[in-house]
């Protein structure tokens, strides 16, 4: 079960991993490659990586990295609890200076995530929650000046106050097809004011969760990346 020392490593691993990427994205050094799958990798993807992994190393648990080497699957397919990572969701984002990216880290124990920590750098932003202890908010964290470790102790217990907001779906911002747009099409009779918002990355599920504040459901049928909803 996850402890609040875990808690506390993935924030701190989380938050550094957004300061060496909000390095890279003042500095305007944007040298995009190509991974094999043809997604963009830029700098601020492994320098997160580095940095990220170093913060989760006094753990003691394995990481599975999106930036990382490759790992065999017959050697982690054993991991009863590990470290999954993506350094820098939303690098089609970064590079569009858009600012809607995000660092991902969640704690993973007998195939189920059971802490999430999301970070959104440009924003400065912390989303983070874990079983049987809820969801919670925090913003202006490099303000902070007392230890990450109290910071949690500020943070807003999730869902946040709507302020008599209309519905709203978020779609992708870079991803959004023809599916997203027949599905908005077909609940507009039931919600006639509704409001259509897209973000990049791992934010905009952020927005449900926090407009929500109850357990997320996805219709994702398999570990590959096909296009899906979140309620």
């Amino acid at each position: 079960m996850v402890v609040h020392d875990e808690l506390t490593l993935a924030v701190r691993a989380a938050i550094e991993g957004g300061r060496v990427i909000m390095d890279v994205y003042e500095s305007e050094d944007f040298v995009v490659e190509k991974k094999e799958d043809n997604s963009p990798l830029t700098r601020a993807d492994q320098a997160a990586h580095e940095v990220i992994m170093q913060e989760l190393e006094g753990s003691g648990l394995p990481v599975l990295s999106e930036e990382g080497k490759s790992i065999p699957y017959g050697k982690r397919k054993a991991w009863k609890r590990f470290w999954l990572v993506d350094p820098l969701d939303g690098t089609k984002e970064f590079v569009s200076r858009n600012g809607e990216f995000t660092v991902n880290i969640a704690l993973i124990e007998d195939g189920v995530p059971v802490l999430g920590v999301v970070y959104v750098p440009v924003l400065d932003e912390l989303f983070y929650g874990a079983v049987e202890q809820g969801g919670y908010y925090l913003s202006g964290i490099n303000s902070w000046f007392g230890s990450k470790e109290r910071l949690l102790e500020t943070a807003y217990r999730l869902p946040l106050q709507k302020n008599g907001r209309p519905y709203r779906v978020v779609g992708s911002r870079s991803h959004m097809n023809g599916l997203t747009v027949a599905f908005i099409d077909s609940i507009r009779d039931e919600y006639p004011d509704l409001e259509i918002v897209q973000r990049g990355s791992s934010l905009k599920i952020c927005m449900v969760a926090a407009e929500s504040g109850k357990e997320l459901h996805y219709n994702k049928e398999d570990l590959l990346n096909p296009y899906f909803i979140v309620w």
